[in-house]
């Protein structure tokens, strides 16, 4: 038996090629060609719409009235989109398709945080195991804020992954993503990320304190940006 057939022998990498091809066909197939679901898609639509049609950007209206159940960044976010694509979409499935570049970021982050911390070709393989995850099938193409926070918790992921070999840039995207998370649904994103850093004692061990303290400015300050976003919402109630 060859030795690349062998049980124990040298495994073949994943072509990127073709993850990037799963990829896409596991995105983009149902995100266009159906009216809103409801209920969720149908009230995210409304608020998508409104700010489409000269509606506040800052604080989202539905009805008339001020929504303040959830930040603004996937409302933003999927205006932006529909207002690119739409024509020749369907101005609902123009904004649909923000989840499908929610969820492509989403792989790349998960894949970047796996080659991190397990090396070459796990990132791939990372993608393929979220790919496989069932319970997201059917939400991840949905036009709901859940997709946004969900990509904020993989670009935290790769932050902190990162932050244990280059601190400045892994603050950089763990501030970031825990922007992200708290300007799709409040506060989750902070609380989660604020107990996994205080659980992760070991970072300051072997003189590591001082690149924990970079990693930690540079997360505030990508974090800062979104913070003012929601007082200032707060300011409009």
């Amino acid at each position: 038996m060859p030795a690349s057939a062998a049980p124990n022998g040298p495994r073949q990498p994943i072509p990127l090629s073709w993850v990037l091809v799963l990829a896409a066909a596991w995105i983009l197939p149902g995100l266009i060609g159906h009216d809103p679901w409801k209920p969720d898609e149908a009230y995210t639509f409304g608020l998508i719409y409104n700010a489409l049609n000269g509606g506040d950007w800052v604080v989202p209206m539905l009805a008339h009235e001020a929504f303040m159940e959830k930040p603004p960044l996937f409302y933003w976010s999927a205006a932006a989109v529909a207002s690119l694509l739409s024509p020749p979409f369907a101005l609902h499935d123009a904004a649909r398709l923000t989840t499908g570049l929610y969820m492509a970021i989403t792989f790349a982050f998960v894949g970047g945080a796996a080659h991190e911390l397990y090396g070459k070709q796990r990132g791939r393989i990372a993608a393929l195991m979220l790919m496989g995850c069932l319970g997201i099938l059917i939400r991840s193409h949905q036009l709901i804020t859940d997709i946004s926070l969900l990509t904020g918790f993989a670009a935290a992921l790769y932050g902190f992954a990162l932050a244990l070999r280059r601190p400045a840039l892994g603050g950089f995207w763990l501030g970031t993503g825990v922007g992200i998370g708290f300007m799709s649904k409040g506060l989750l994103a902070p609380g989660v990320f604020g107990m996994a850093h205080a659980q992760l004692r070991d970072l300051s061990r072997g003189g590591r304190a001082g690149l924990r303290a970079v990693a930690l400015h540079l997360a505030a300050d990508a974090l800062l940006p979104g913070a003012g976003a929601v007082l200032r919402m707060a300011g409009h109630q």
